[in-house]
């Protein structure tokens, strides 16, 4: 709550500083002090007579021709020891910096994905990093600081963090018991370079209805339901600080075929990342095993090149189901 000032008046005798709870009281004005009026001269008997008494004298004094001139009077300076009771006007009261408070939520969603609503009305139209295990991405809020967004859970404890620029943030955990049913694999880069994760379920060739990548993602309803899989992606911005992912979500513990999902990473020799080295990292996760990460820096061929694919096959490991 912002502070509150109250303006002093004059003549007034208490002044309230509602931010500090200080009370001040000013002193009395300062006053002269008069002694006691002499007491009248006896009066000779007489009958009591309504006017006021007169004192009695022998001689009265002659009054100057011309009045005197008034000598002009010097008023002393107040020296500060002789100053009582006389407390200055208080200084205004700085008014605090807003503040406010940042919260991210989290709630678990179908197929282990988790829901992100983050809050920081401090932040409105910025950029904020989110952390998953390893796993970043970068996100932009929108005009009151607000955010939501689904996120591939990657740990059945899944704790989430989120990061501004000059460290402010918020961080949630939340228990995502539906991921040991799932293998998931996660390809992460910085920048606008062109990389894509691509799955080819039970022998689809590129284009047709089991090839799943960023133009043709599925919806998570599809791996709820075990059949088959869908890729998520995460991150906004496209300069040289935004980070960027794609996660590939299969249902391994209940899907209803037997076979292969063959992955690949891919980049694409674009005018903006030819003859350029790029970094990317892959994490894989699966319900029997460890995580597995692979980094990698990709010299990418001439600016001549553009249009053509890298395919790299060595990046991510692929899937071998059985149906359950």
């Amino acid at each position: 709550m912002l502070n509150k000032k109250q303006i002093v008046t004059a003549g007034a005798t208490l002044g309230i500083a509602l931010a500090t709870g200080f009370v001040m009281q000013n002193g009395d004005a300062v006053a002269s002090r008069f002694g006691d009026a002499p007491e009248a001269q006896p009066q000779p008997q007489a009958a009591p007579v309504e006017a006021p008494a007169v004192v009695q004298s022998s001689v009265l004094p002659a009054l100057p021709e011309t009045p005197a001139a008034p000598e002009p009077v010097e008023m002393a300076a107040l020296e500060e020891d002789t100053m009582t009771d006389v407390t200055p006007t208080p200084a205004p009261v700085a008014e605090p910096e807003l503040t406010c408070e940042t919260t991210l939520q989290t709630e678990a969603i179908a197929a282990a994905m988790v829901r992100l609503d983050l809050v920081s009305a401090c932040h409105p139209n910025e950029r904020v990093t989110i952390h998953h295990e390893g796993m970043m991405f970068t996100a932009d809020t929108d005009t009151t600081g607000a955010i939501s967004v689904d996120v591939p859970a990657l740990n059945q404890s899944a704790i989430f963090i989120a990061a501004f620029a000059n460290n402010e943030g918020a961080m949630s955990q939340i228990d995502v018991p539906s991921l040991e049913f799932y293998d998931r694999v996660v390809l992460q880069w910085r920048g606008e370079n062109a990389l894509q994760l691509h799955a080819r379920e039970f022998g689809a060739d590129y284009g047709e209805d089991g090839h799943v990548w960023s133009e043709t993602t599925r919806d998570a309803s599809v791996a709820a339901t075990g059949q088959g899989g869908f890729i998520t992606t995460l991150g906004a911005g496209s300069d040289d600080t935004a980070l960027l992912a794609e996660v590939y979500s299969f249902p391994t513990g209940f899907t209803t075929d037997d076979g292969e999902v063959a992955l690949s990473v891919e980049a694409e020799v674009t005018s903006q990342n030819c003859a350029r080295d790029i970094e990317a990292q892959s994490i894989q996760i699966s319900p029997e095993g460890e995580p597995a990460v692979v980094d990698l820096v990709l010299s990418v061929p001439e600016c001549d090149a553009v249009g053509d694919f890298l395919v790299l096959k060595n990046m991510v490991q692929d899937l071998t189901l059985a149906a359950k």
